[in-house]
C-alpha cells in the first residue's frame, strides 16, 4: 500500500509559502497614496479642526491694501507693518507648499448703518484655536478693503478695530472651504477721554472713573495712567452714568458724579476736577465731571 506522507508534505509547504507571502505583503506592501485634496493643515498650525463657519462673504476689491504684522500682538495694539508696492505675507512659514495649496483672504469692512467702506481699519488675523496667536495685522485702504496673501488650509479668527466704532465679534472660518472674501460690520461707538486734574489745575493720577448704564448690569473703570490722562473703550452711545471714586469700593465723593447723553461715533473730552490740591483763583476750578467745552464757556 503506497504511502501519502510526501504529498502531505509538499502541501504543506506550498500553504505556508503563501501565507509567508501574505504575510510580507500586508507589512511591507506599498500604502495608499494620500489623496492632496484631503490634505489638512491644521496639524501644521497647531490646531484642531472646530465646528464654526463665517457668514456670507462679501466681494473685495482686487486693489486691496496687502499687509504683514507682527507674529503676537494683543487686541487693542494700534501696531501696524503698512504695505509696500509688493506683496506681504502672514507670518506663517509655507516653504514646504505648492502655490496651489496657498490662497489669499480678503476683507471688507463698512459701517453697519450707513453702510459706507471704512479706511483705516485694523483687521486682526489669528489662528482659530490652539494658542491663538496672532499671524498678521493690516489695514483697509480708502475703499475699506484689506487682503493676506499665501495661507494655508486652515481655520483662522478675525475681527476689527477702529477709534470710533466698538470691536467687531471675532469670527472663525475655515480657508478656503468657508470662502475667501469677509465681510465685517462695525457699529459706531462712543468714547470718552480726558485728564484727572486737581483744584490747582495740575494733573492727578488717583482714584477711577465708573461708567454704568440705566438698566443695565454693565460697569466700566477707568484709570488714568501716569500723566492722569484715561481712554475709555468703545462704548454705546446714549445716556451714562459717570462717577469719579476715590478707590472701587468707595461713595463718589460730592459733586463727583454727572450724567452725559454720548453721542455715537464721537469721543467726548472731559474735565474731571478732583476735590485736591489748593484752589487757584484765576481759573474758579471747582470739582465736578463735565464735558471740557461746556467748562469752557
Amino acid at each position: 500500500m503506497k504511502s501519502w506522507r510526501g504529498p502531505r508534505v509538499v502541501f504543506g509547504l506550498v500553504l505556508a509559502t503563501l501565507s509567508l507571502i501574505y504575510f510580507v505583503t500586508l507589512v511591507w506592501g506599498p500604502k495608499d497614496q494620500e489623496d492632496p485634496a484631503a490634505k489638512n493643515y491644521l496639524k501644521d498650525l497647531g490646531d484642531q479642526p472646530k465646528a464654526e463657519s463665517s457668514e456670507d462673504p462679501g466681494d473685495a476689491e482686487d486693489s486691496n491694501e496687502e499687509v504683514t504684522a507682527p507674529a503676537q500682538a494683543p487686541i487693542g495694539s494700534r501696531h501696524v507693518s503698512k504695505s509696500g508696492s509688493g506683496a506681504q505675507l502672514a507670518s506663517l512659514n509655507t516653504s514646504g507648499l505648492r502655490p496651489d495649496e496657498l490662497h489669499d483672504i480678503s476683507f471688507v469692512v463698512r459701517d453697519a448703518e450707513t453702510r459706507q467702506p471704512l479706511p483705516n481699519v485694523t483687521i486682526h488675523l489669528a489662528k482659530a484655536a490652539g494658542s491663538g496667536r496672532q499671524i498678521a495685522e493690516l489695514r483697509t485702504d480708502a475703499t475699506g478693503n484689506g487682503r493676506v496673501r499665501k495661507l494655508p488650509h486652515a481655520q483662522y479668527r478675525f475681527w476689527a478695530e477702529s477709534p470710533g466704532y466698538r470691536p467687531t465679534e471675532a469670527r472663525a472660518a475655515e480657508l478656503p472651504l468657508d470662502g475667501t472674501c469677509f465681510e465685517l460690520l462695525m457699529e459706531p461707538a462712543a468714547q470718552v477721554v480726558g485728564v484727572f486734574e486737581g483744584l490747582d489745575g495740575e494733573t492727578r493720577q488717583l482714584g477711577l472713573l465708573h461708567l454704568s448704564r440705566a438698566g443695565s448690569p454693565e460697569v466700566i473703570w477707568i484709570r488714568p495712567d501716569a500723566q492722569g490722562r484715561f481712554a475709555s473703550p468703545a462704548l454705546e452711545g446714549g445716556a451714562w452714568k459717570l462717577a469719579w471714586m476715590p478707590h472701587s469700593r468707595a461713595q463718589p465723593a460730592p459733586g463727583m458724579k454727572t450724567e452725559l447723553d454720548l453721542p455715537t461715533g464721537e469721543r467726548t473730552l472731559l474735565e474731571v476736577v478732583l476735590p485736591e490740591g489748593a484752589a487757584d483763583p484765576r481759573h474758579r476750578r471747582t470739582p465736578g465731571i463735565r464735558p471740557a467745552v461746556a467748562a469752557l464757556q
